[in-house]
Order: structure tokens, then sequence, then C-alpha cells
């Protein structure tokens, strides 16, 4: 599963800015939104890093909120 990330800040309770997003690996301060989809790992052709705990255990409470309220 994979979420989109944006530069922009977020618009909606879902999305979460993330706090630790150089430590990530990303370049600017990012927003994960709630925008979902499956793929084929072999589909994923660039890996920018991790996410830190923290930002991490944010974005998993964001996706019990959408699993739950589906």
């Amino acid at each position: 599963m994979i979420a989109a990330i944006t530069s922009h800040a977020p618009r909606v309770a879902m999305d979460y800015a993330l706090r630790d997003w150089a430590a990530a690996g990303l370049k600017l301060p990012s927003t994960v939104r709630m925008l979902l989809a499956t793929v084929a790992s072999t589909r994923i052709l660039l890996h920018v890093g991790h996410l830190t705990e923290r930002d991490w255990t944010e974005v998993q409470a964001r996706l019990r909120m959408v699993f739950t309220w589906l």
C-alpha cells in the first residue's frame, strides 16, 4: 500500500505534516495524504527513505481512522 506525499500543507484532518521530513530523506517539508493505493512491489521505482518512528506512529493512527470509517 502506498500513500500520497506532497510538499503542500495539510488540507484535511486526515492529512499529516511530517515532523521529521528531512530524516525521512525528503528535500522539502512534506504532508502525507490518505490517498491510498495498492501496487506490486515491482512497480516501485524509487525508494527515498523511511519515516521516523514518531511520524510512522501518526500515519498509522490516520490509517486506522480511514479503515474504521470505511
